[in-house]
């Protein structure tokens, strides 16, 4: 089941491409046009105001996410297709490059050797120090119950 989000894009793309000129349109397969006429948000009311041009139409980034990729699949013209996708993989290159300086697990590790050094320099030993935990077993709690109850120590 969609949210309401997706399905108010997909009402805002089934106007826009009712103004697609008939070879543009024809492009878009079938399916997909049956898929997002069937998905809208029928309640959504929404209009193209032609006298602002496209580009500052207010859309959701959803409809503009969904347009990029019938454009791109669908629309384009094929020498200008490649040069969309090798942009396209290098931005997504460049984030992924992002999210590993990051988050990288190497950094991670180098880390914990800083905290390990600066406990070492602060003259806190890092060794594991054991605790003991007693635990009374059921004998024990029953004998302290009732030396409590005889207020006895």
């Amino acid at each position: 089941m969609l949210n309401n989000t997706y399905k108010n894009a997909f009402t805002e793309v089934y106007t826009i491409l009712s103004y697609l000129d008939d070879e543009s349109y024809f492009k878009i397969p079938e399916n997909i046009v049956n898929a997002i006429k069937k998905n809208q948000n029928l309640d959504y009311n929404f209009y193209i105001d032609e006298s602002i041009p496209f580009q500052e139409q207010k859309l959701l980034k959803e409809t503009k996410a969904i347009l990029f990729n019938l454009y791109r699949d669908y629309l384009i013209d094929i020498k200008y297709k490649e040069i969309l996708l090798n942009y396209q993989n290098k931005k997504n290159l460049e984030l992924e490059n992002l999210k590993r300086q990051k988050y990288n697990p190497d950094d991670i590790f180098k880390k914990q050797n800083n905290d390990e050094d600066i406990l070492s320099n602060s003259n806190v030993s890092s060794q594991n120090i054991l605790i003991e935990v007693k635990k009374n077993n059921i004998f024990q709690k029953l004998v302290n119950k009732i030396k409590k109850f005889l207020h006895v120590s």
